[in-house]
């Protein structure tokens, strides 16, 4: 525009010089902020903040700040070879399975890929604590051949157990089913109930605090907390069966009611899982206190002959 001007032949002598002036102090400034520009980059490049002295380095400074806020966004920086402090939560999952699947044949079970447990009877239950993932799949298997998975959608943002019950899905077939509970972490134990009897017959579950004379009931498919202490479990129907609880502090335990009233193949009478079972412990004592009585005898019934021998062999001698 001011060159136009300057060399419009219309102005008069004292408008070109204005033009003139103002073309001259237009070009100054275009150097300045071209210089001021490059000044700048070059700063940005090295990573040193500009002082700014002027208007125009005040400007360029500005949207280099906007530039690093948006380019680097809110996230924490920490220099190379620096110390974090800061570390991602971590929360344990620890994996919980029951076969409550009337059965002779046992289940194997994988983990994804791997093998984690082999041969799982039915009315036992293990754990497993590896890490998990979201998507990690349980596979159920009978003799290398594939009967179900479970997937594993999502994972609590806390410790806790996951248990997972196998089961027939109907009386008439040998298709599976699955039911599952996730056990936050609490101070006070728990115990979750699960109904997966496929029958007609009748029953409910009561519990008895040892030392009190009144039971109460437990629904099923429904989670409790109790007192620590020893109970006893009774599975009331046709019949009445006790099992021992000794509940702890911050454990988790399942009461699994299973059998099936099948259409078709073999039934199987209701029964209680219980687990982890009070009977472990004192059945592990009664075999051992078995074994070893066993040796005991069969070391008397060796030593026996021993004895018979050595009278007869000095009967023999003192007759000759």
């Amino acid at each position: 525009l001011f060159r136009s001007l300057r060399g419009g032949a219309a102005l008069s002598p004292a408008a070109s010089a204005s033009a003139t002036k103002l073309s001259a102090f237009a070009e100054s400034e275009m150097a300045s902020l071209r210089s001021v520009c490059v000044t700048s980059l070059l700063a940005l490049a090295a990573g040193i903040n500009v002082q700014p002295s002027s208007p125009w380095e005040l400007r360029v400074t500005a949207v280099s700040d906007l530039w690093n806020f948006f380019a680097r966004g809110h996230s924490h920086h920490t220099p190379k070879g620096a110390h974090s402090f800061l570390r991602a939560v971590e929360y344990s999952l620890k994996l919980r399975v029951c076969n409550a699947f009337p059965s002779e044949t046992p289940f194997d079970i994988f983990h994804n890929e791997d093998e984690i447990k082999k041969e799982l009877a039915y009315k036992s239950c293990f754990e497993y604590a590896e890490p998990l993932r979201a998507g990690d799949k349980i596979h159920f298997k009978v003799q290398d051949l594939a009967t179900g998975s479970f997937t594993i959608d999502d994972l609590p943002t806390q410790d806790s157990t996951l248990v997972l019950v196998v089961t027939r899905h109907d009386a008439s077939g040998m298709a599976v089913s699955f039911r599952s509970h996730v056990f936050a972490s609490m101070a006070s134990p728990q115990i979750a109930v699960f109904d997966v009897y496929k029958g007609k017959e009748k029953a409910e579950v009561l519990m008895k605090q040892d030392g009190d004379g009144s039971a109460q009931k437990v629904s099923f498919n429904s989670v409790v907390a109790v007192d620590e202490g020893s109970y006893k479990v009774m599975l009331k129907g046709e019949e009445t069966t006790e099992y021992p609880l000794t509940a702890a502090a911050e454990q988790a335990y399942v009461l699994i009611r299973c059998g099936v009233e099948s259409d078709l193949g073999t039934s199987w009478k209701q029964e209680l899982i219980v687990f982890p079972s009070s009977e472990a412990a004192p059945a592990e004592e009664k075999t051992e206190v078995k074994e070893e009585k066993a040796e005991k005898a069969g070391a008397r019934e060796a030593a026996a002959p021993s004895l018979f021998a050595l009278l007869l062999l000095a009967a023999v001698c003192t007759q000759n």
